[in-house]
């Protein structure tokens, strides 16, 4: 998914977002969440992006707490990324349940508040559905 130094799944996000504009087949309650979370998903990698731009980052060993907190949210970013595409390139051939989205957005919501609060704003039907 990733290499030499290129990061796919975070820098095709804008492209994802560009592709949820023209979905069909998808309840739009469940798409305008998908839209809502995959845009903060790529508010936090600009805001990430610019943390780790004011980072004191050197090579070696002796590194900061900070940083492990930069590379964890790296890692809750990532994810959220991978699942958002997982779905757009996969819904049609992974069964209804996938295509429905609703994991999508509990998986969305769930990492995203490691990162900012969040309200409780997902219908309990997705959980009870998933």
């Amino acid at each position: 998914l990733f290499g030499r130094g290129m990061d796919d799944p975070l820098q095709g996000l804008e492209i994802a977002l560009d592709q949820l504009e023209n979905l069909e087949n998808v309840d739009d309650q469940v798409l305008k969440q998908i839209k809502s979370l995959s845009t903060m998903v790529l508010e936090e990698l600009n805001a990430h992006d610019e943390a780790i731009a004011q980072s004191k980052f050197e090579f070696g060993h002796a590194q900061s707490p900070e940083l492990f907190e930069i590379a964890k949210k790296y890692c809750a970013l990532h994810a959220g990324a991978c699942c958002l595409h997982m779905w757009l390139y996969n819904r049609h051939h992974l069964g209804e349940f996938f295509a429905q989205g609703e994991w999508l957005v509990l998986s969305l919501h769930r990492l995203l508040r490691t990162m900012r609060p969040l309200p409780y704003m997902i219908s309990a039907t997705y959980s009870e559905n998933v």
